[in-house]
């Protein structure tokens, strides 16, 4: 195990351990410290004893997800995702949720838990469909697709997958770009 990665396990332990207050707000600057400096976290965070519990957990779970993708640690990636998806739920942030499911859709193909990744991409395609914004499946689908082509048994559960979106009701295939369309040869 890298430096990091024990800096990011004995980190997450002490914000998961620590109680709602100044003490759980200093664990989770210290967490986001090496989240920012690892990539995970894209800006960078001061917490305090004010701030939501929801925000905190949405936030770090998030970064872990991401981190623990960057590092190729698919399950606890997938963990990670779980934990935030409630609390970015709690907080309204469809996009945030998107892009967690999407990386969990991701996370699902590289482990070749292909049953969660149907739930998971099924879950991004319900979230789409709500916000009457098929495109932002489509997008969602193109990424899994691009960052998944490499892995050969994810050709048939994406392209059933696009199958989907592309006859799904108003619109066919609204939001999935022609070049990710697979039809039968």
């Amino acid at each position: 195990m890298a430096q990091s990665d024990a800096d990011v396990e004995l980190l997450t332990g002490e914000f998961e351990a620590a109680r709602p207050g100044a003490k759980r707000a200093e664990a989770a600057n210290r967490l986001a410290a090496v989240l920012t400096r690892e990539k995970a976290l894209s800006n960078t965070y001061h917490f305090t004893r004010n701030t939501t519990e929801d925000s905190l957990r949405w936030i770090l779970y998030s970064g872990l997800a991401q981190y623990y993708y960057d590092q190729a640690l698919f399950r606890k990636c997938i963990h990670s995702a779980q934990l935030a998806i409630p609390p970015t739920c709690a907080l309204k942030d469809t996009a945030g949720w998107f892009a967690l499911l999407t990386m969990q859709t991701e996370a699902y193909v590289r482990t070749g838990d292909f049953d969660g990744a149907r739930q998971s991409i099924r879950t991004c395609l319900e979230v789409a469909e709500k916000q009457g914004n098929p495109e932002t499946f489509g997008l969602g689908l193109t990424t899994t697709w691009a960052r998944s082509i490499t892995t050969c048994a994810t050709t048939p559960f994406l392209s059933s997958c696009t199958a989907r979106a592309r006859d799904a009701p108003p619109n066919p295939g609204a939001g999935v770009p022609a070049h990710a369309r697979r039809t039968a040869p």
